[in-house]
């Protein structure tokens, strides 16, 4: 079976588990992830924030993003730009969003271009992890061309029930610094 059957067959399979999940699990597990990536040591030091904005069963980045803007980091969401493309850009109240690509919340089009930074830190979403620090994303490889280029210290959000043995990687799939989930994180050597 091809890669990018086998990495369809995954989603497909993880969104079924996903779905089997309570509400509410997912709600108090969303609590603890933010809890611990505030804790971090990177999060804490980095002067910027480029974050995803949640949506259906991501994990939940509204505490992180007003724990951002409350620490006087500067807070930076995607827009998609074109096909598998994506830049950040400032955000400086969540109020100020307008719906973007697949109705995913965007920053405005005034808002100011910013550009990653080593000590920087990236929040990444994932359907699934792997413990070898691989992640599963929705297939567009928007985060892989981002993370290739990014020197920010990245770690995916994933619920632990999604941390699983192996996931299938092609080379341009890129890991991130930590895996973090409800009951701890993971390093690995991001590449």
């Amino acid at each position: 079976m091809p890669l990018h059957e086998k990495k369809a067959a995954f989603r497909h399979m993880i969104k079924l588990l996903l779905a089997r999940l309570p509400r509410d699990v997912l709600r108090d597990a969303d609590g603890e992830i933010a809890r611990r990536v505030l804790a971090m040591p990177e999060w804490q030091d980095a002067p910027a924030v480029f974050c995803y904005y949640s949506t259906g069963d991501e994990v939940d980045t509204k505490a992180l993003m007003q724990a951002a803007l409350r620490a006087g980091k500067t807070l930076a969401l995607p827009r998609c730009e074109g096909k598998g493309q994506m830049d950040f850009y400032k955000v400086a109240s969540l109020e100020r969003l307008i719906p973007g690509k697949y109705d995913i919340p965007v920053p405005p089009k005034d808002a100011e271009k910013v550009f990653p930074e080593k000590g920087d830190f990236a929040v990444v979403p994932c359907i699934a992890c792997d413990s070898r620090g691989a992640r599963l994303g929705r297939g567009g490889g928007y985060y892989d061309r981002w993370l290739a280029d990014s020197p920010v210290f990245s770690a995916a959000l994933c619920y632990h029930a999604l941390l699983l043995p192996a996931l299938p990687a092609e080379p341009f799939d890129r890991k991130t610094d930590c895996i973090v989930t409800e009951k701890g994180e993971l390093r690995s050597s991001a590449g």
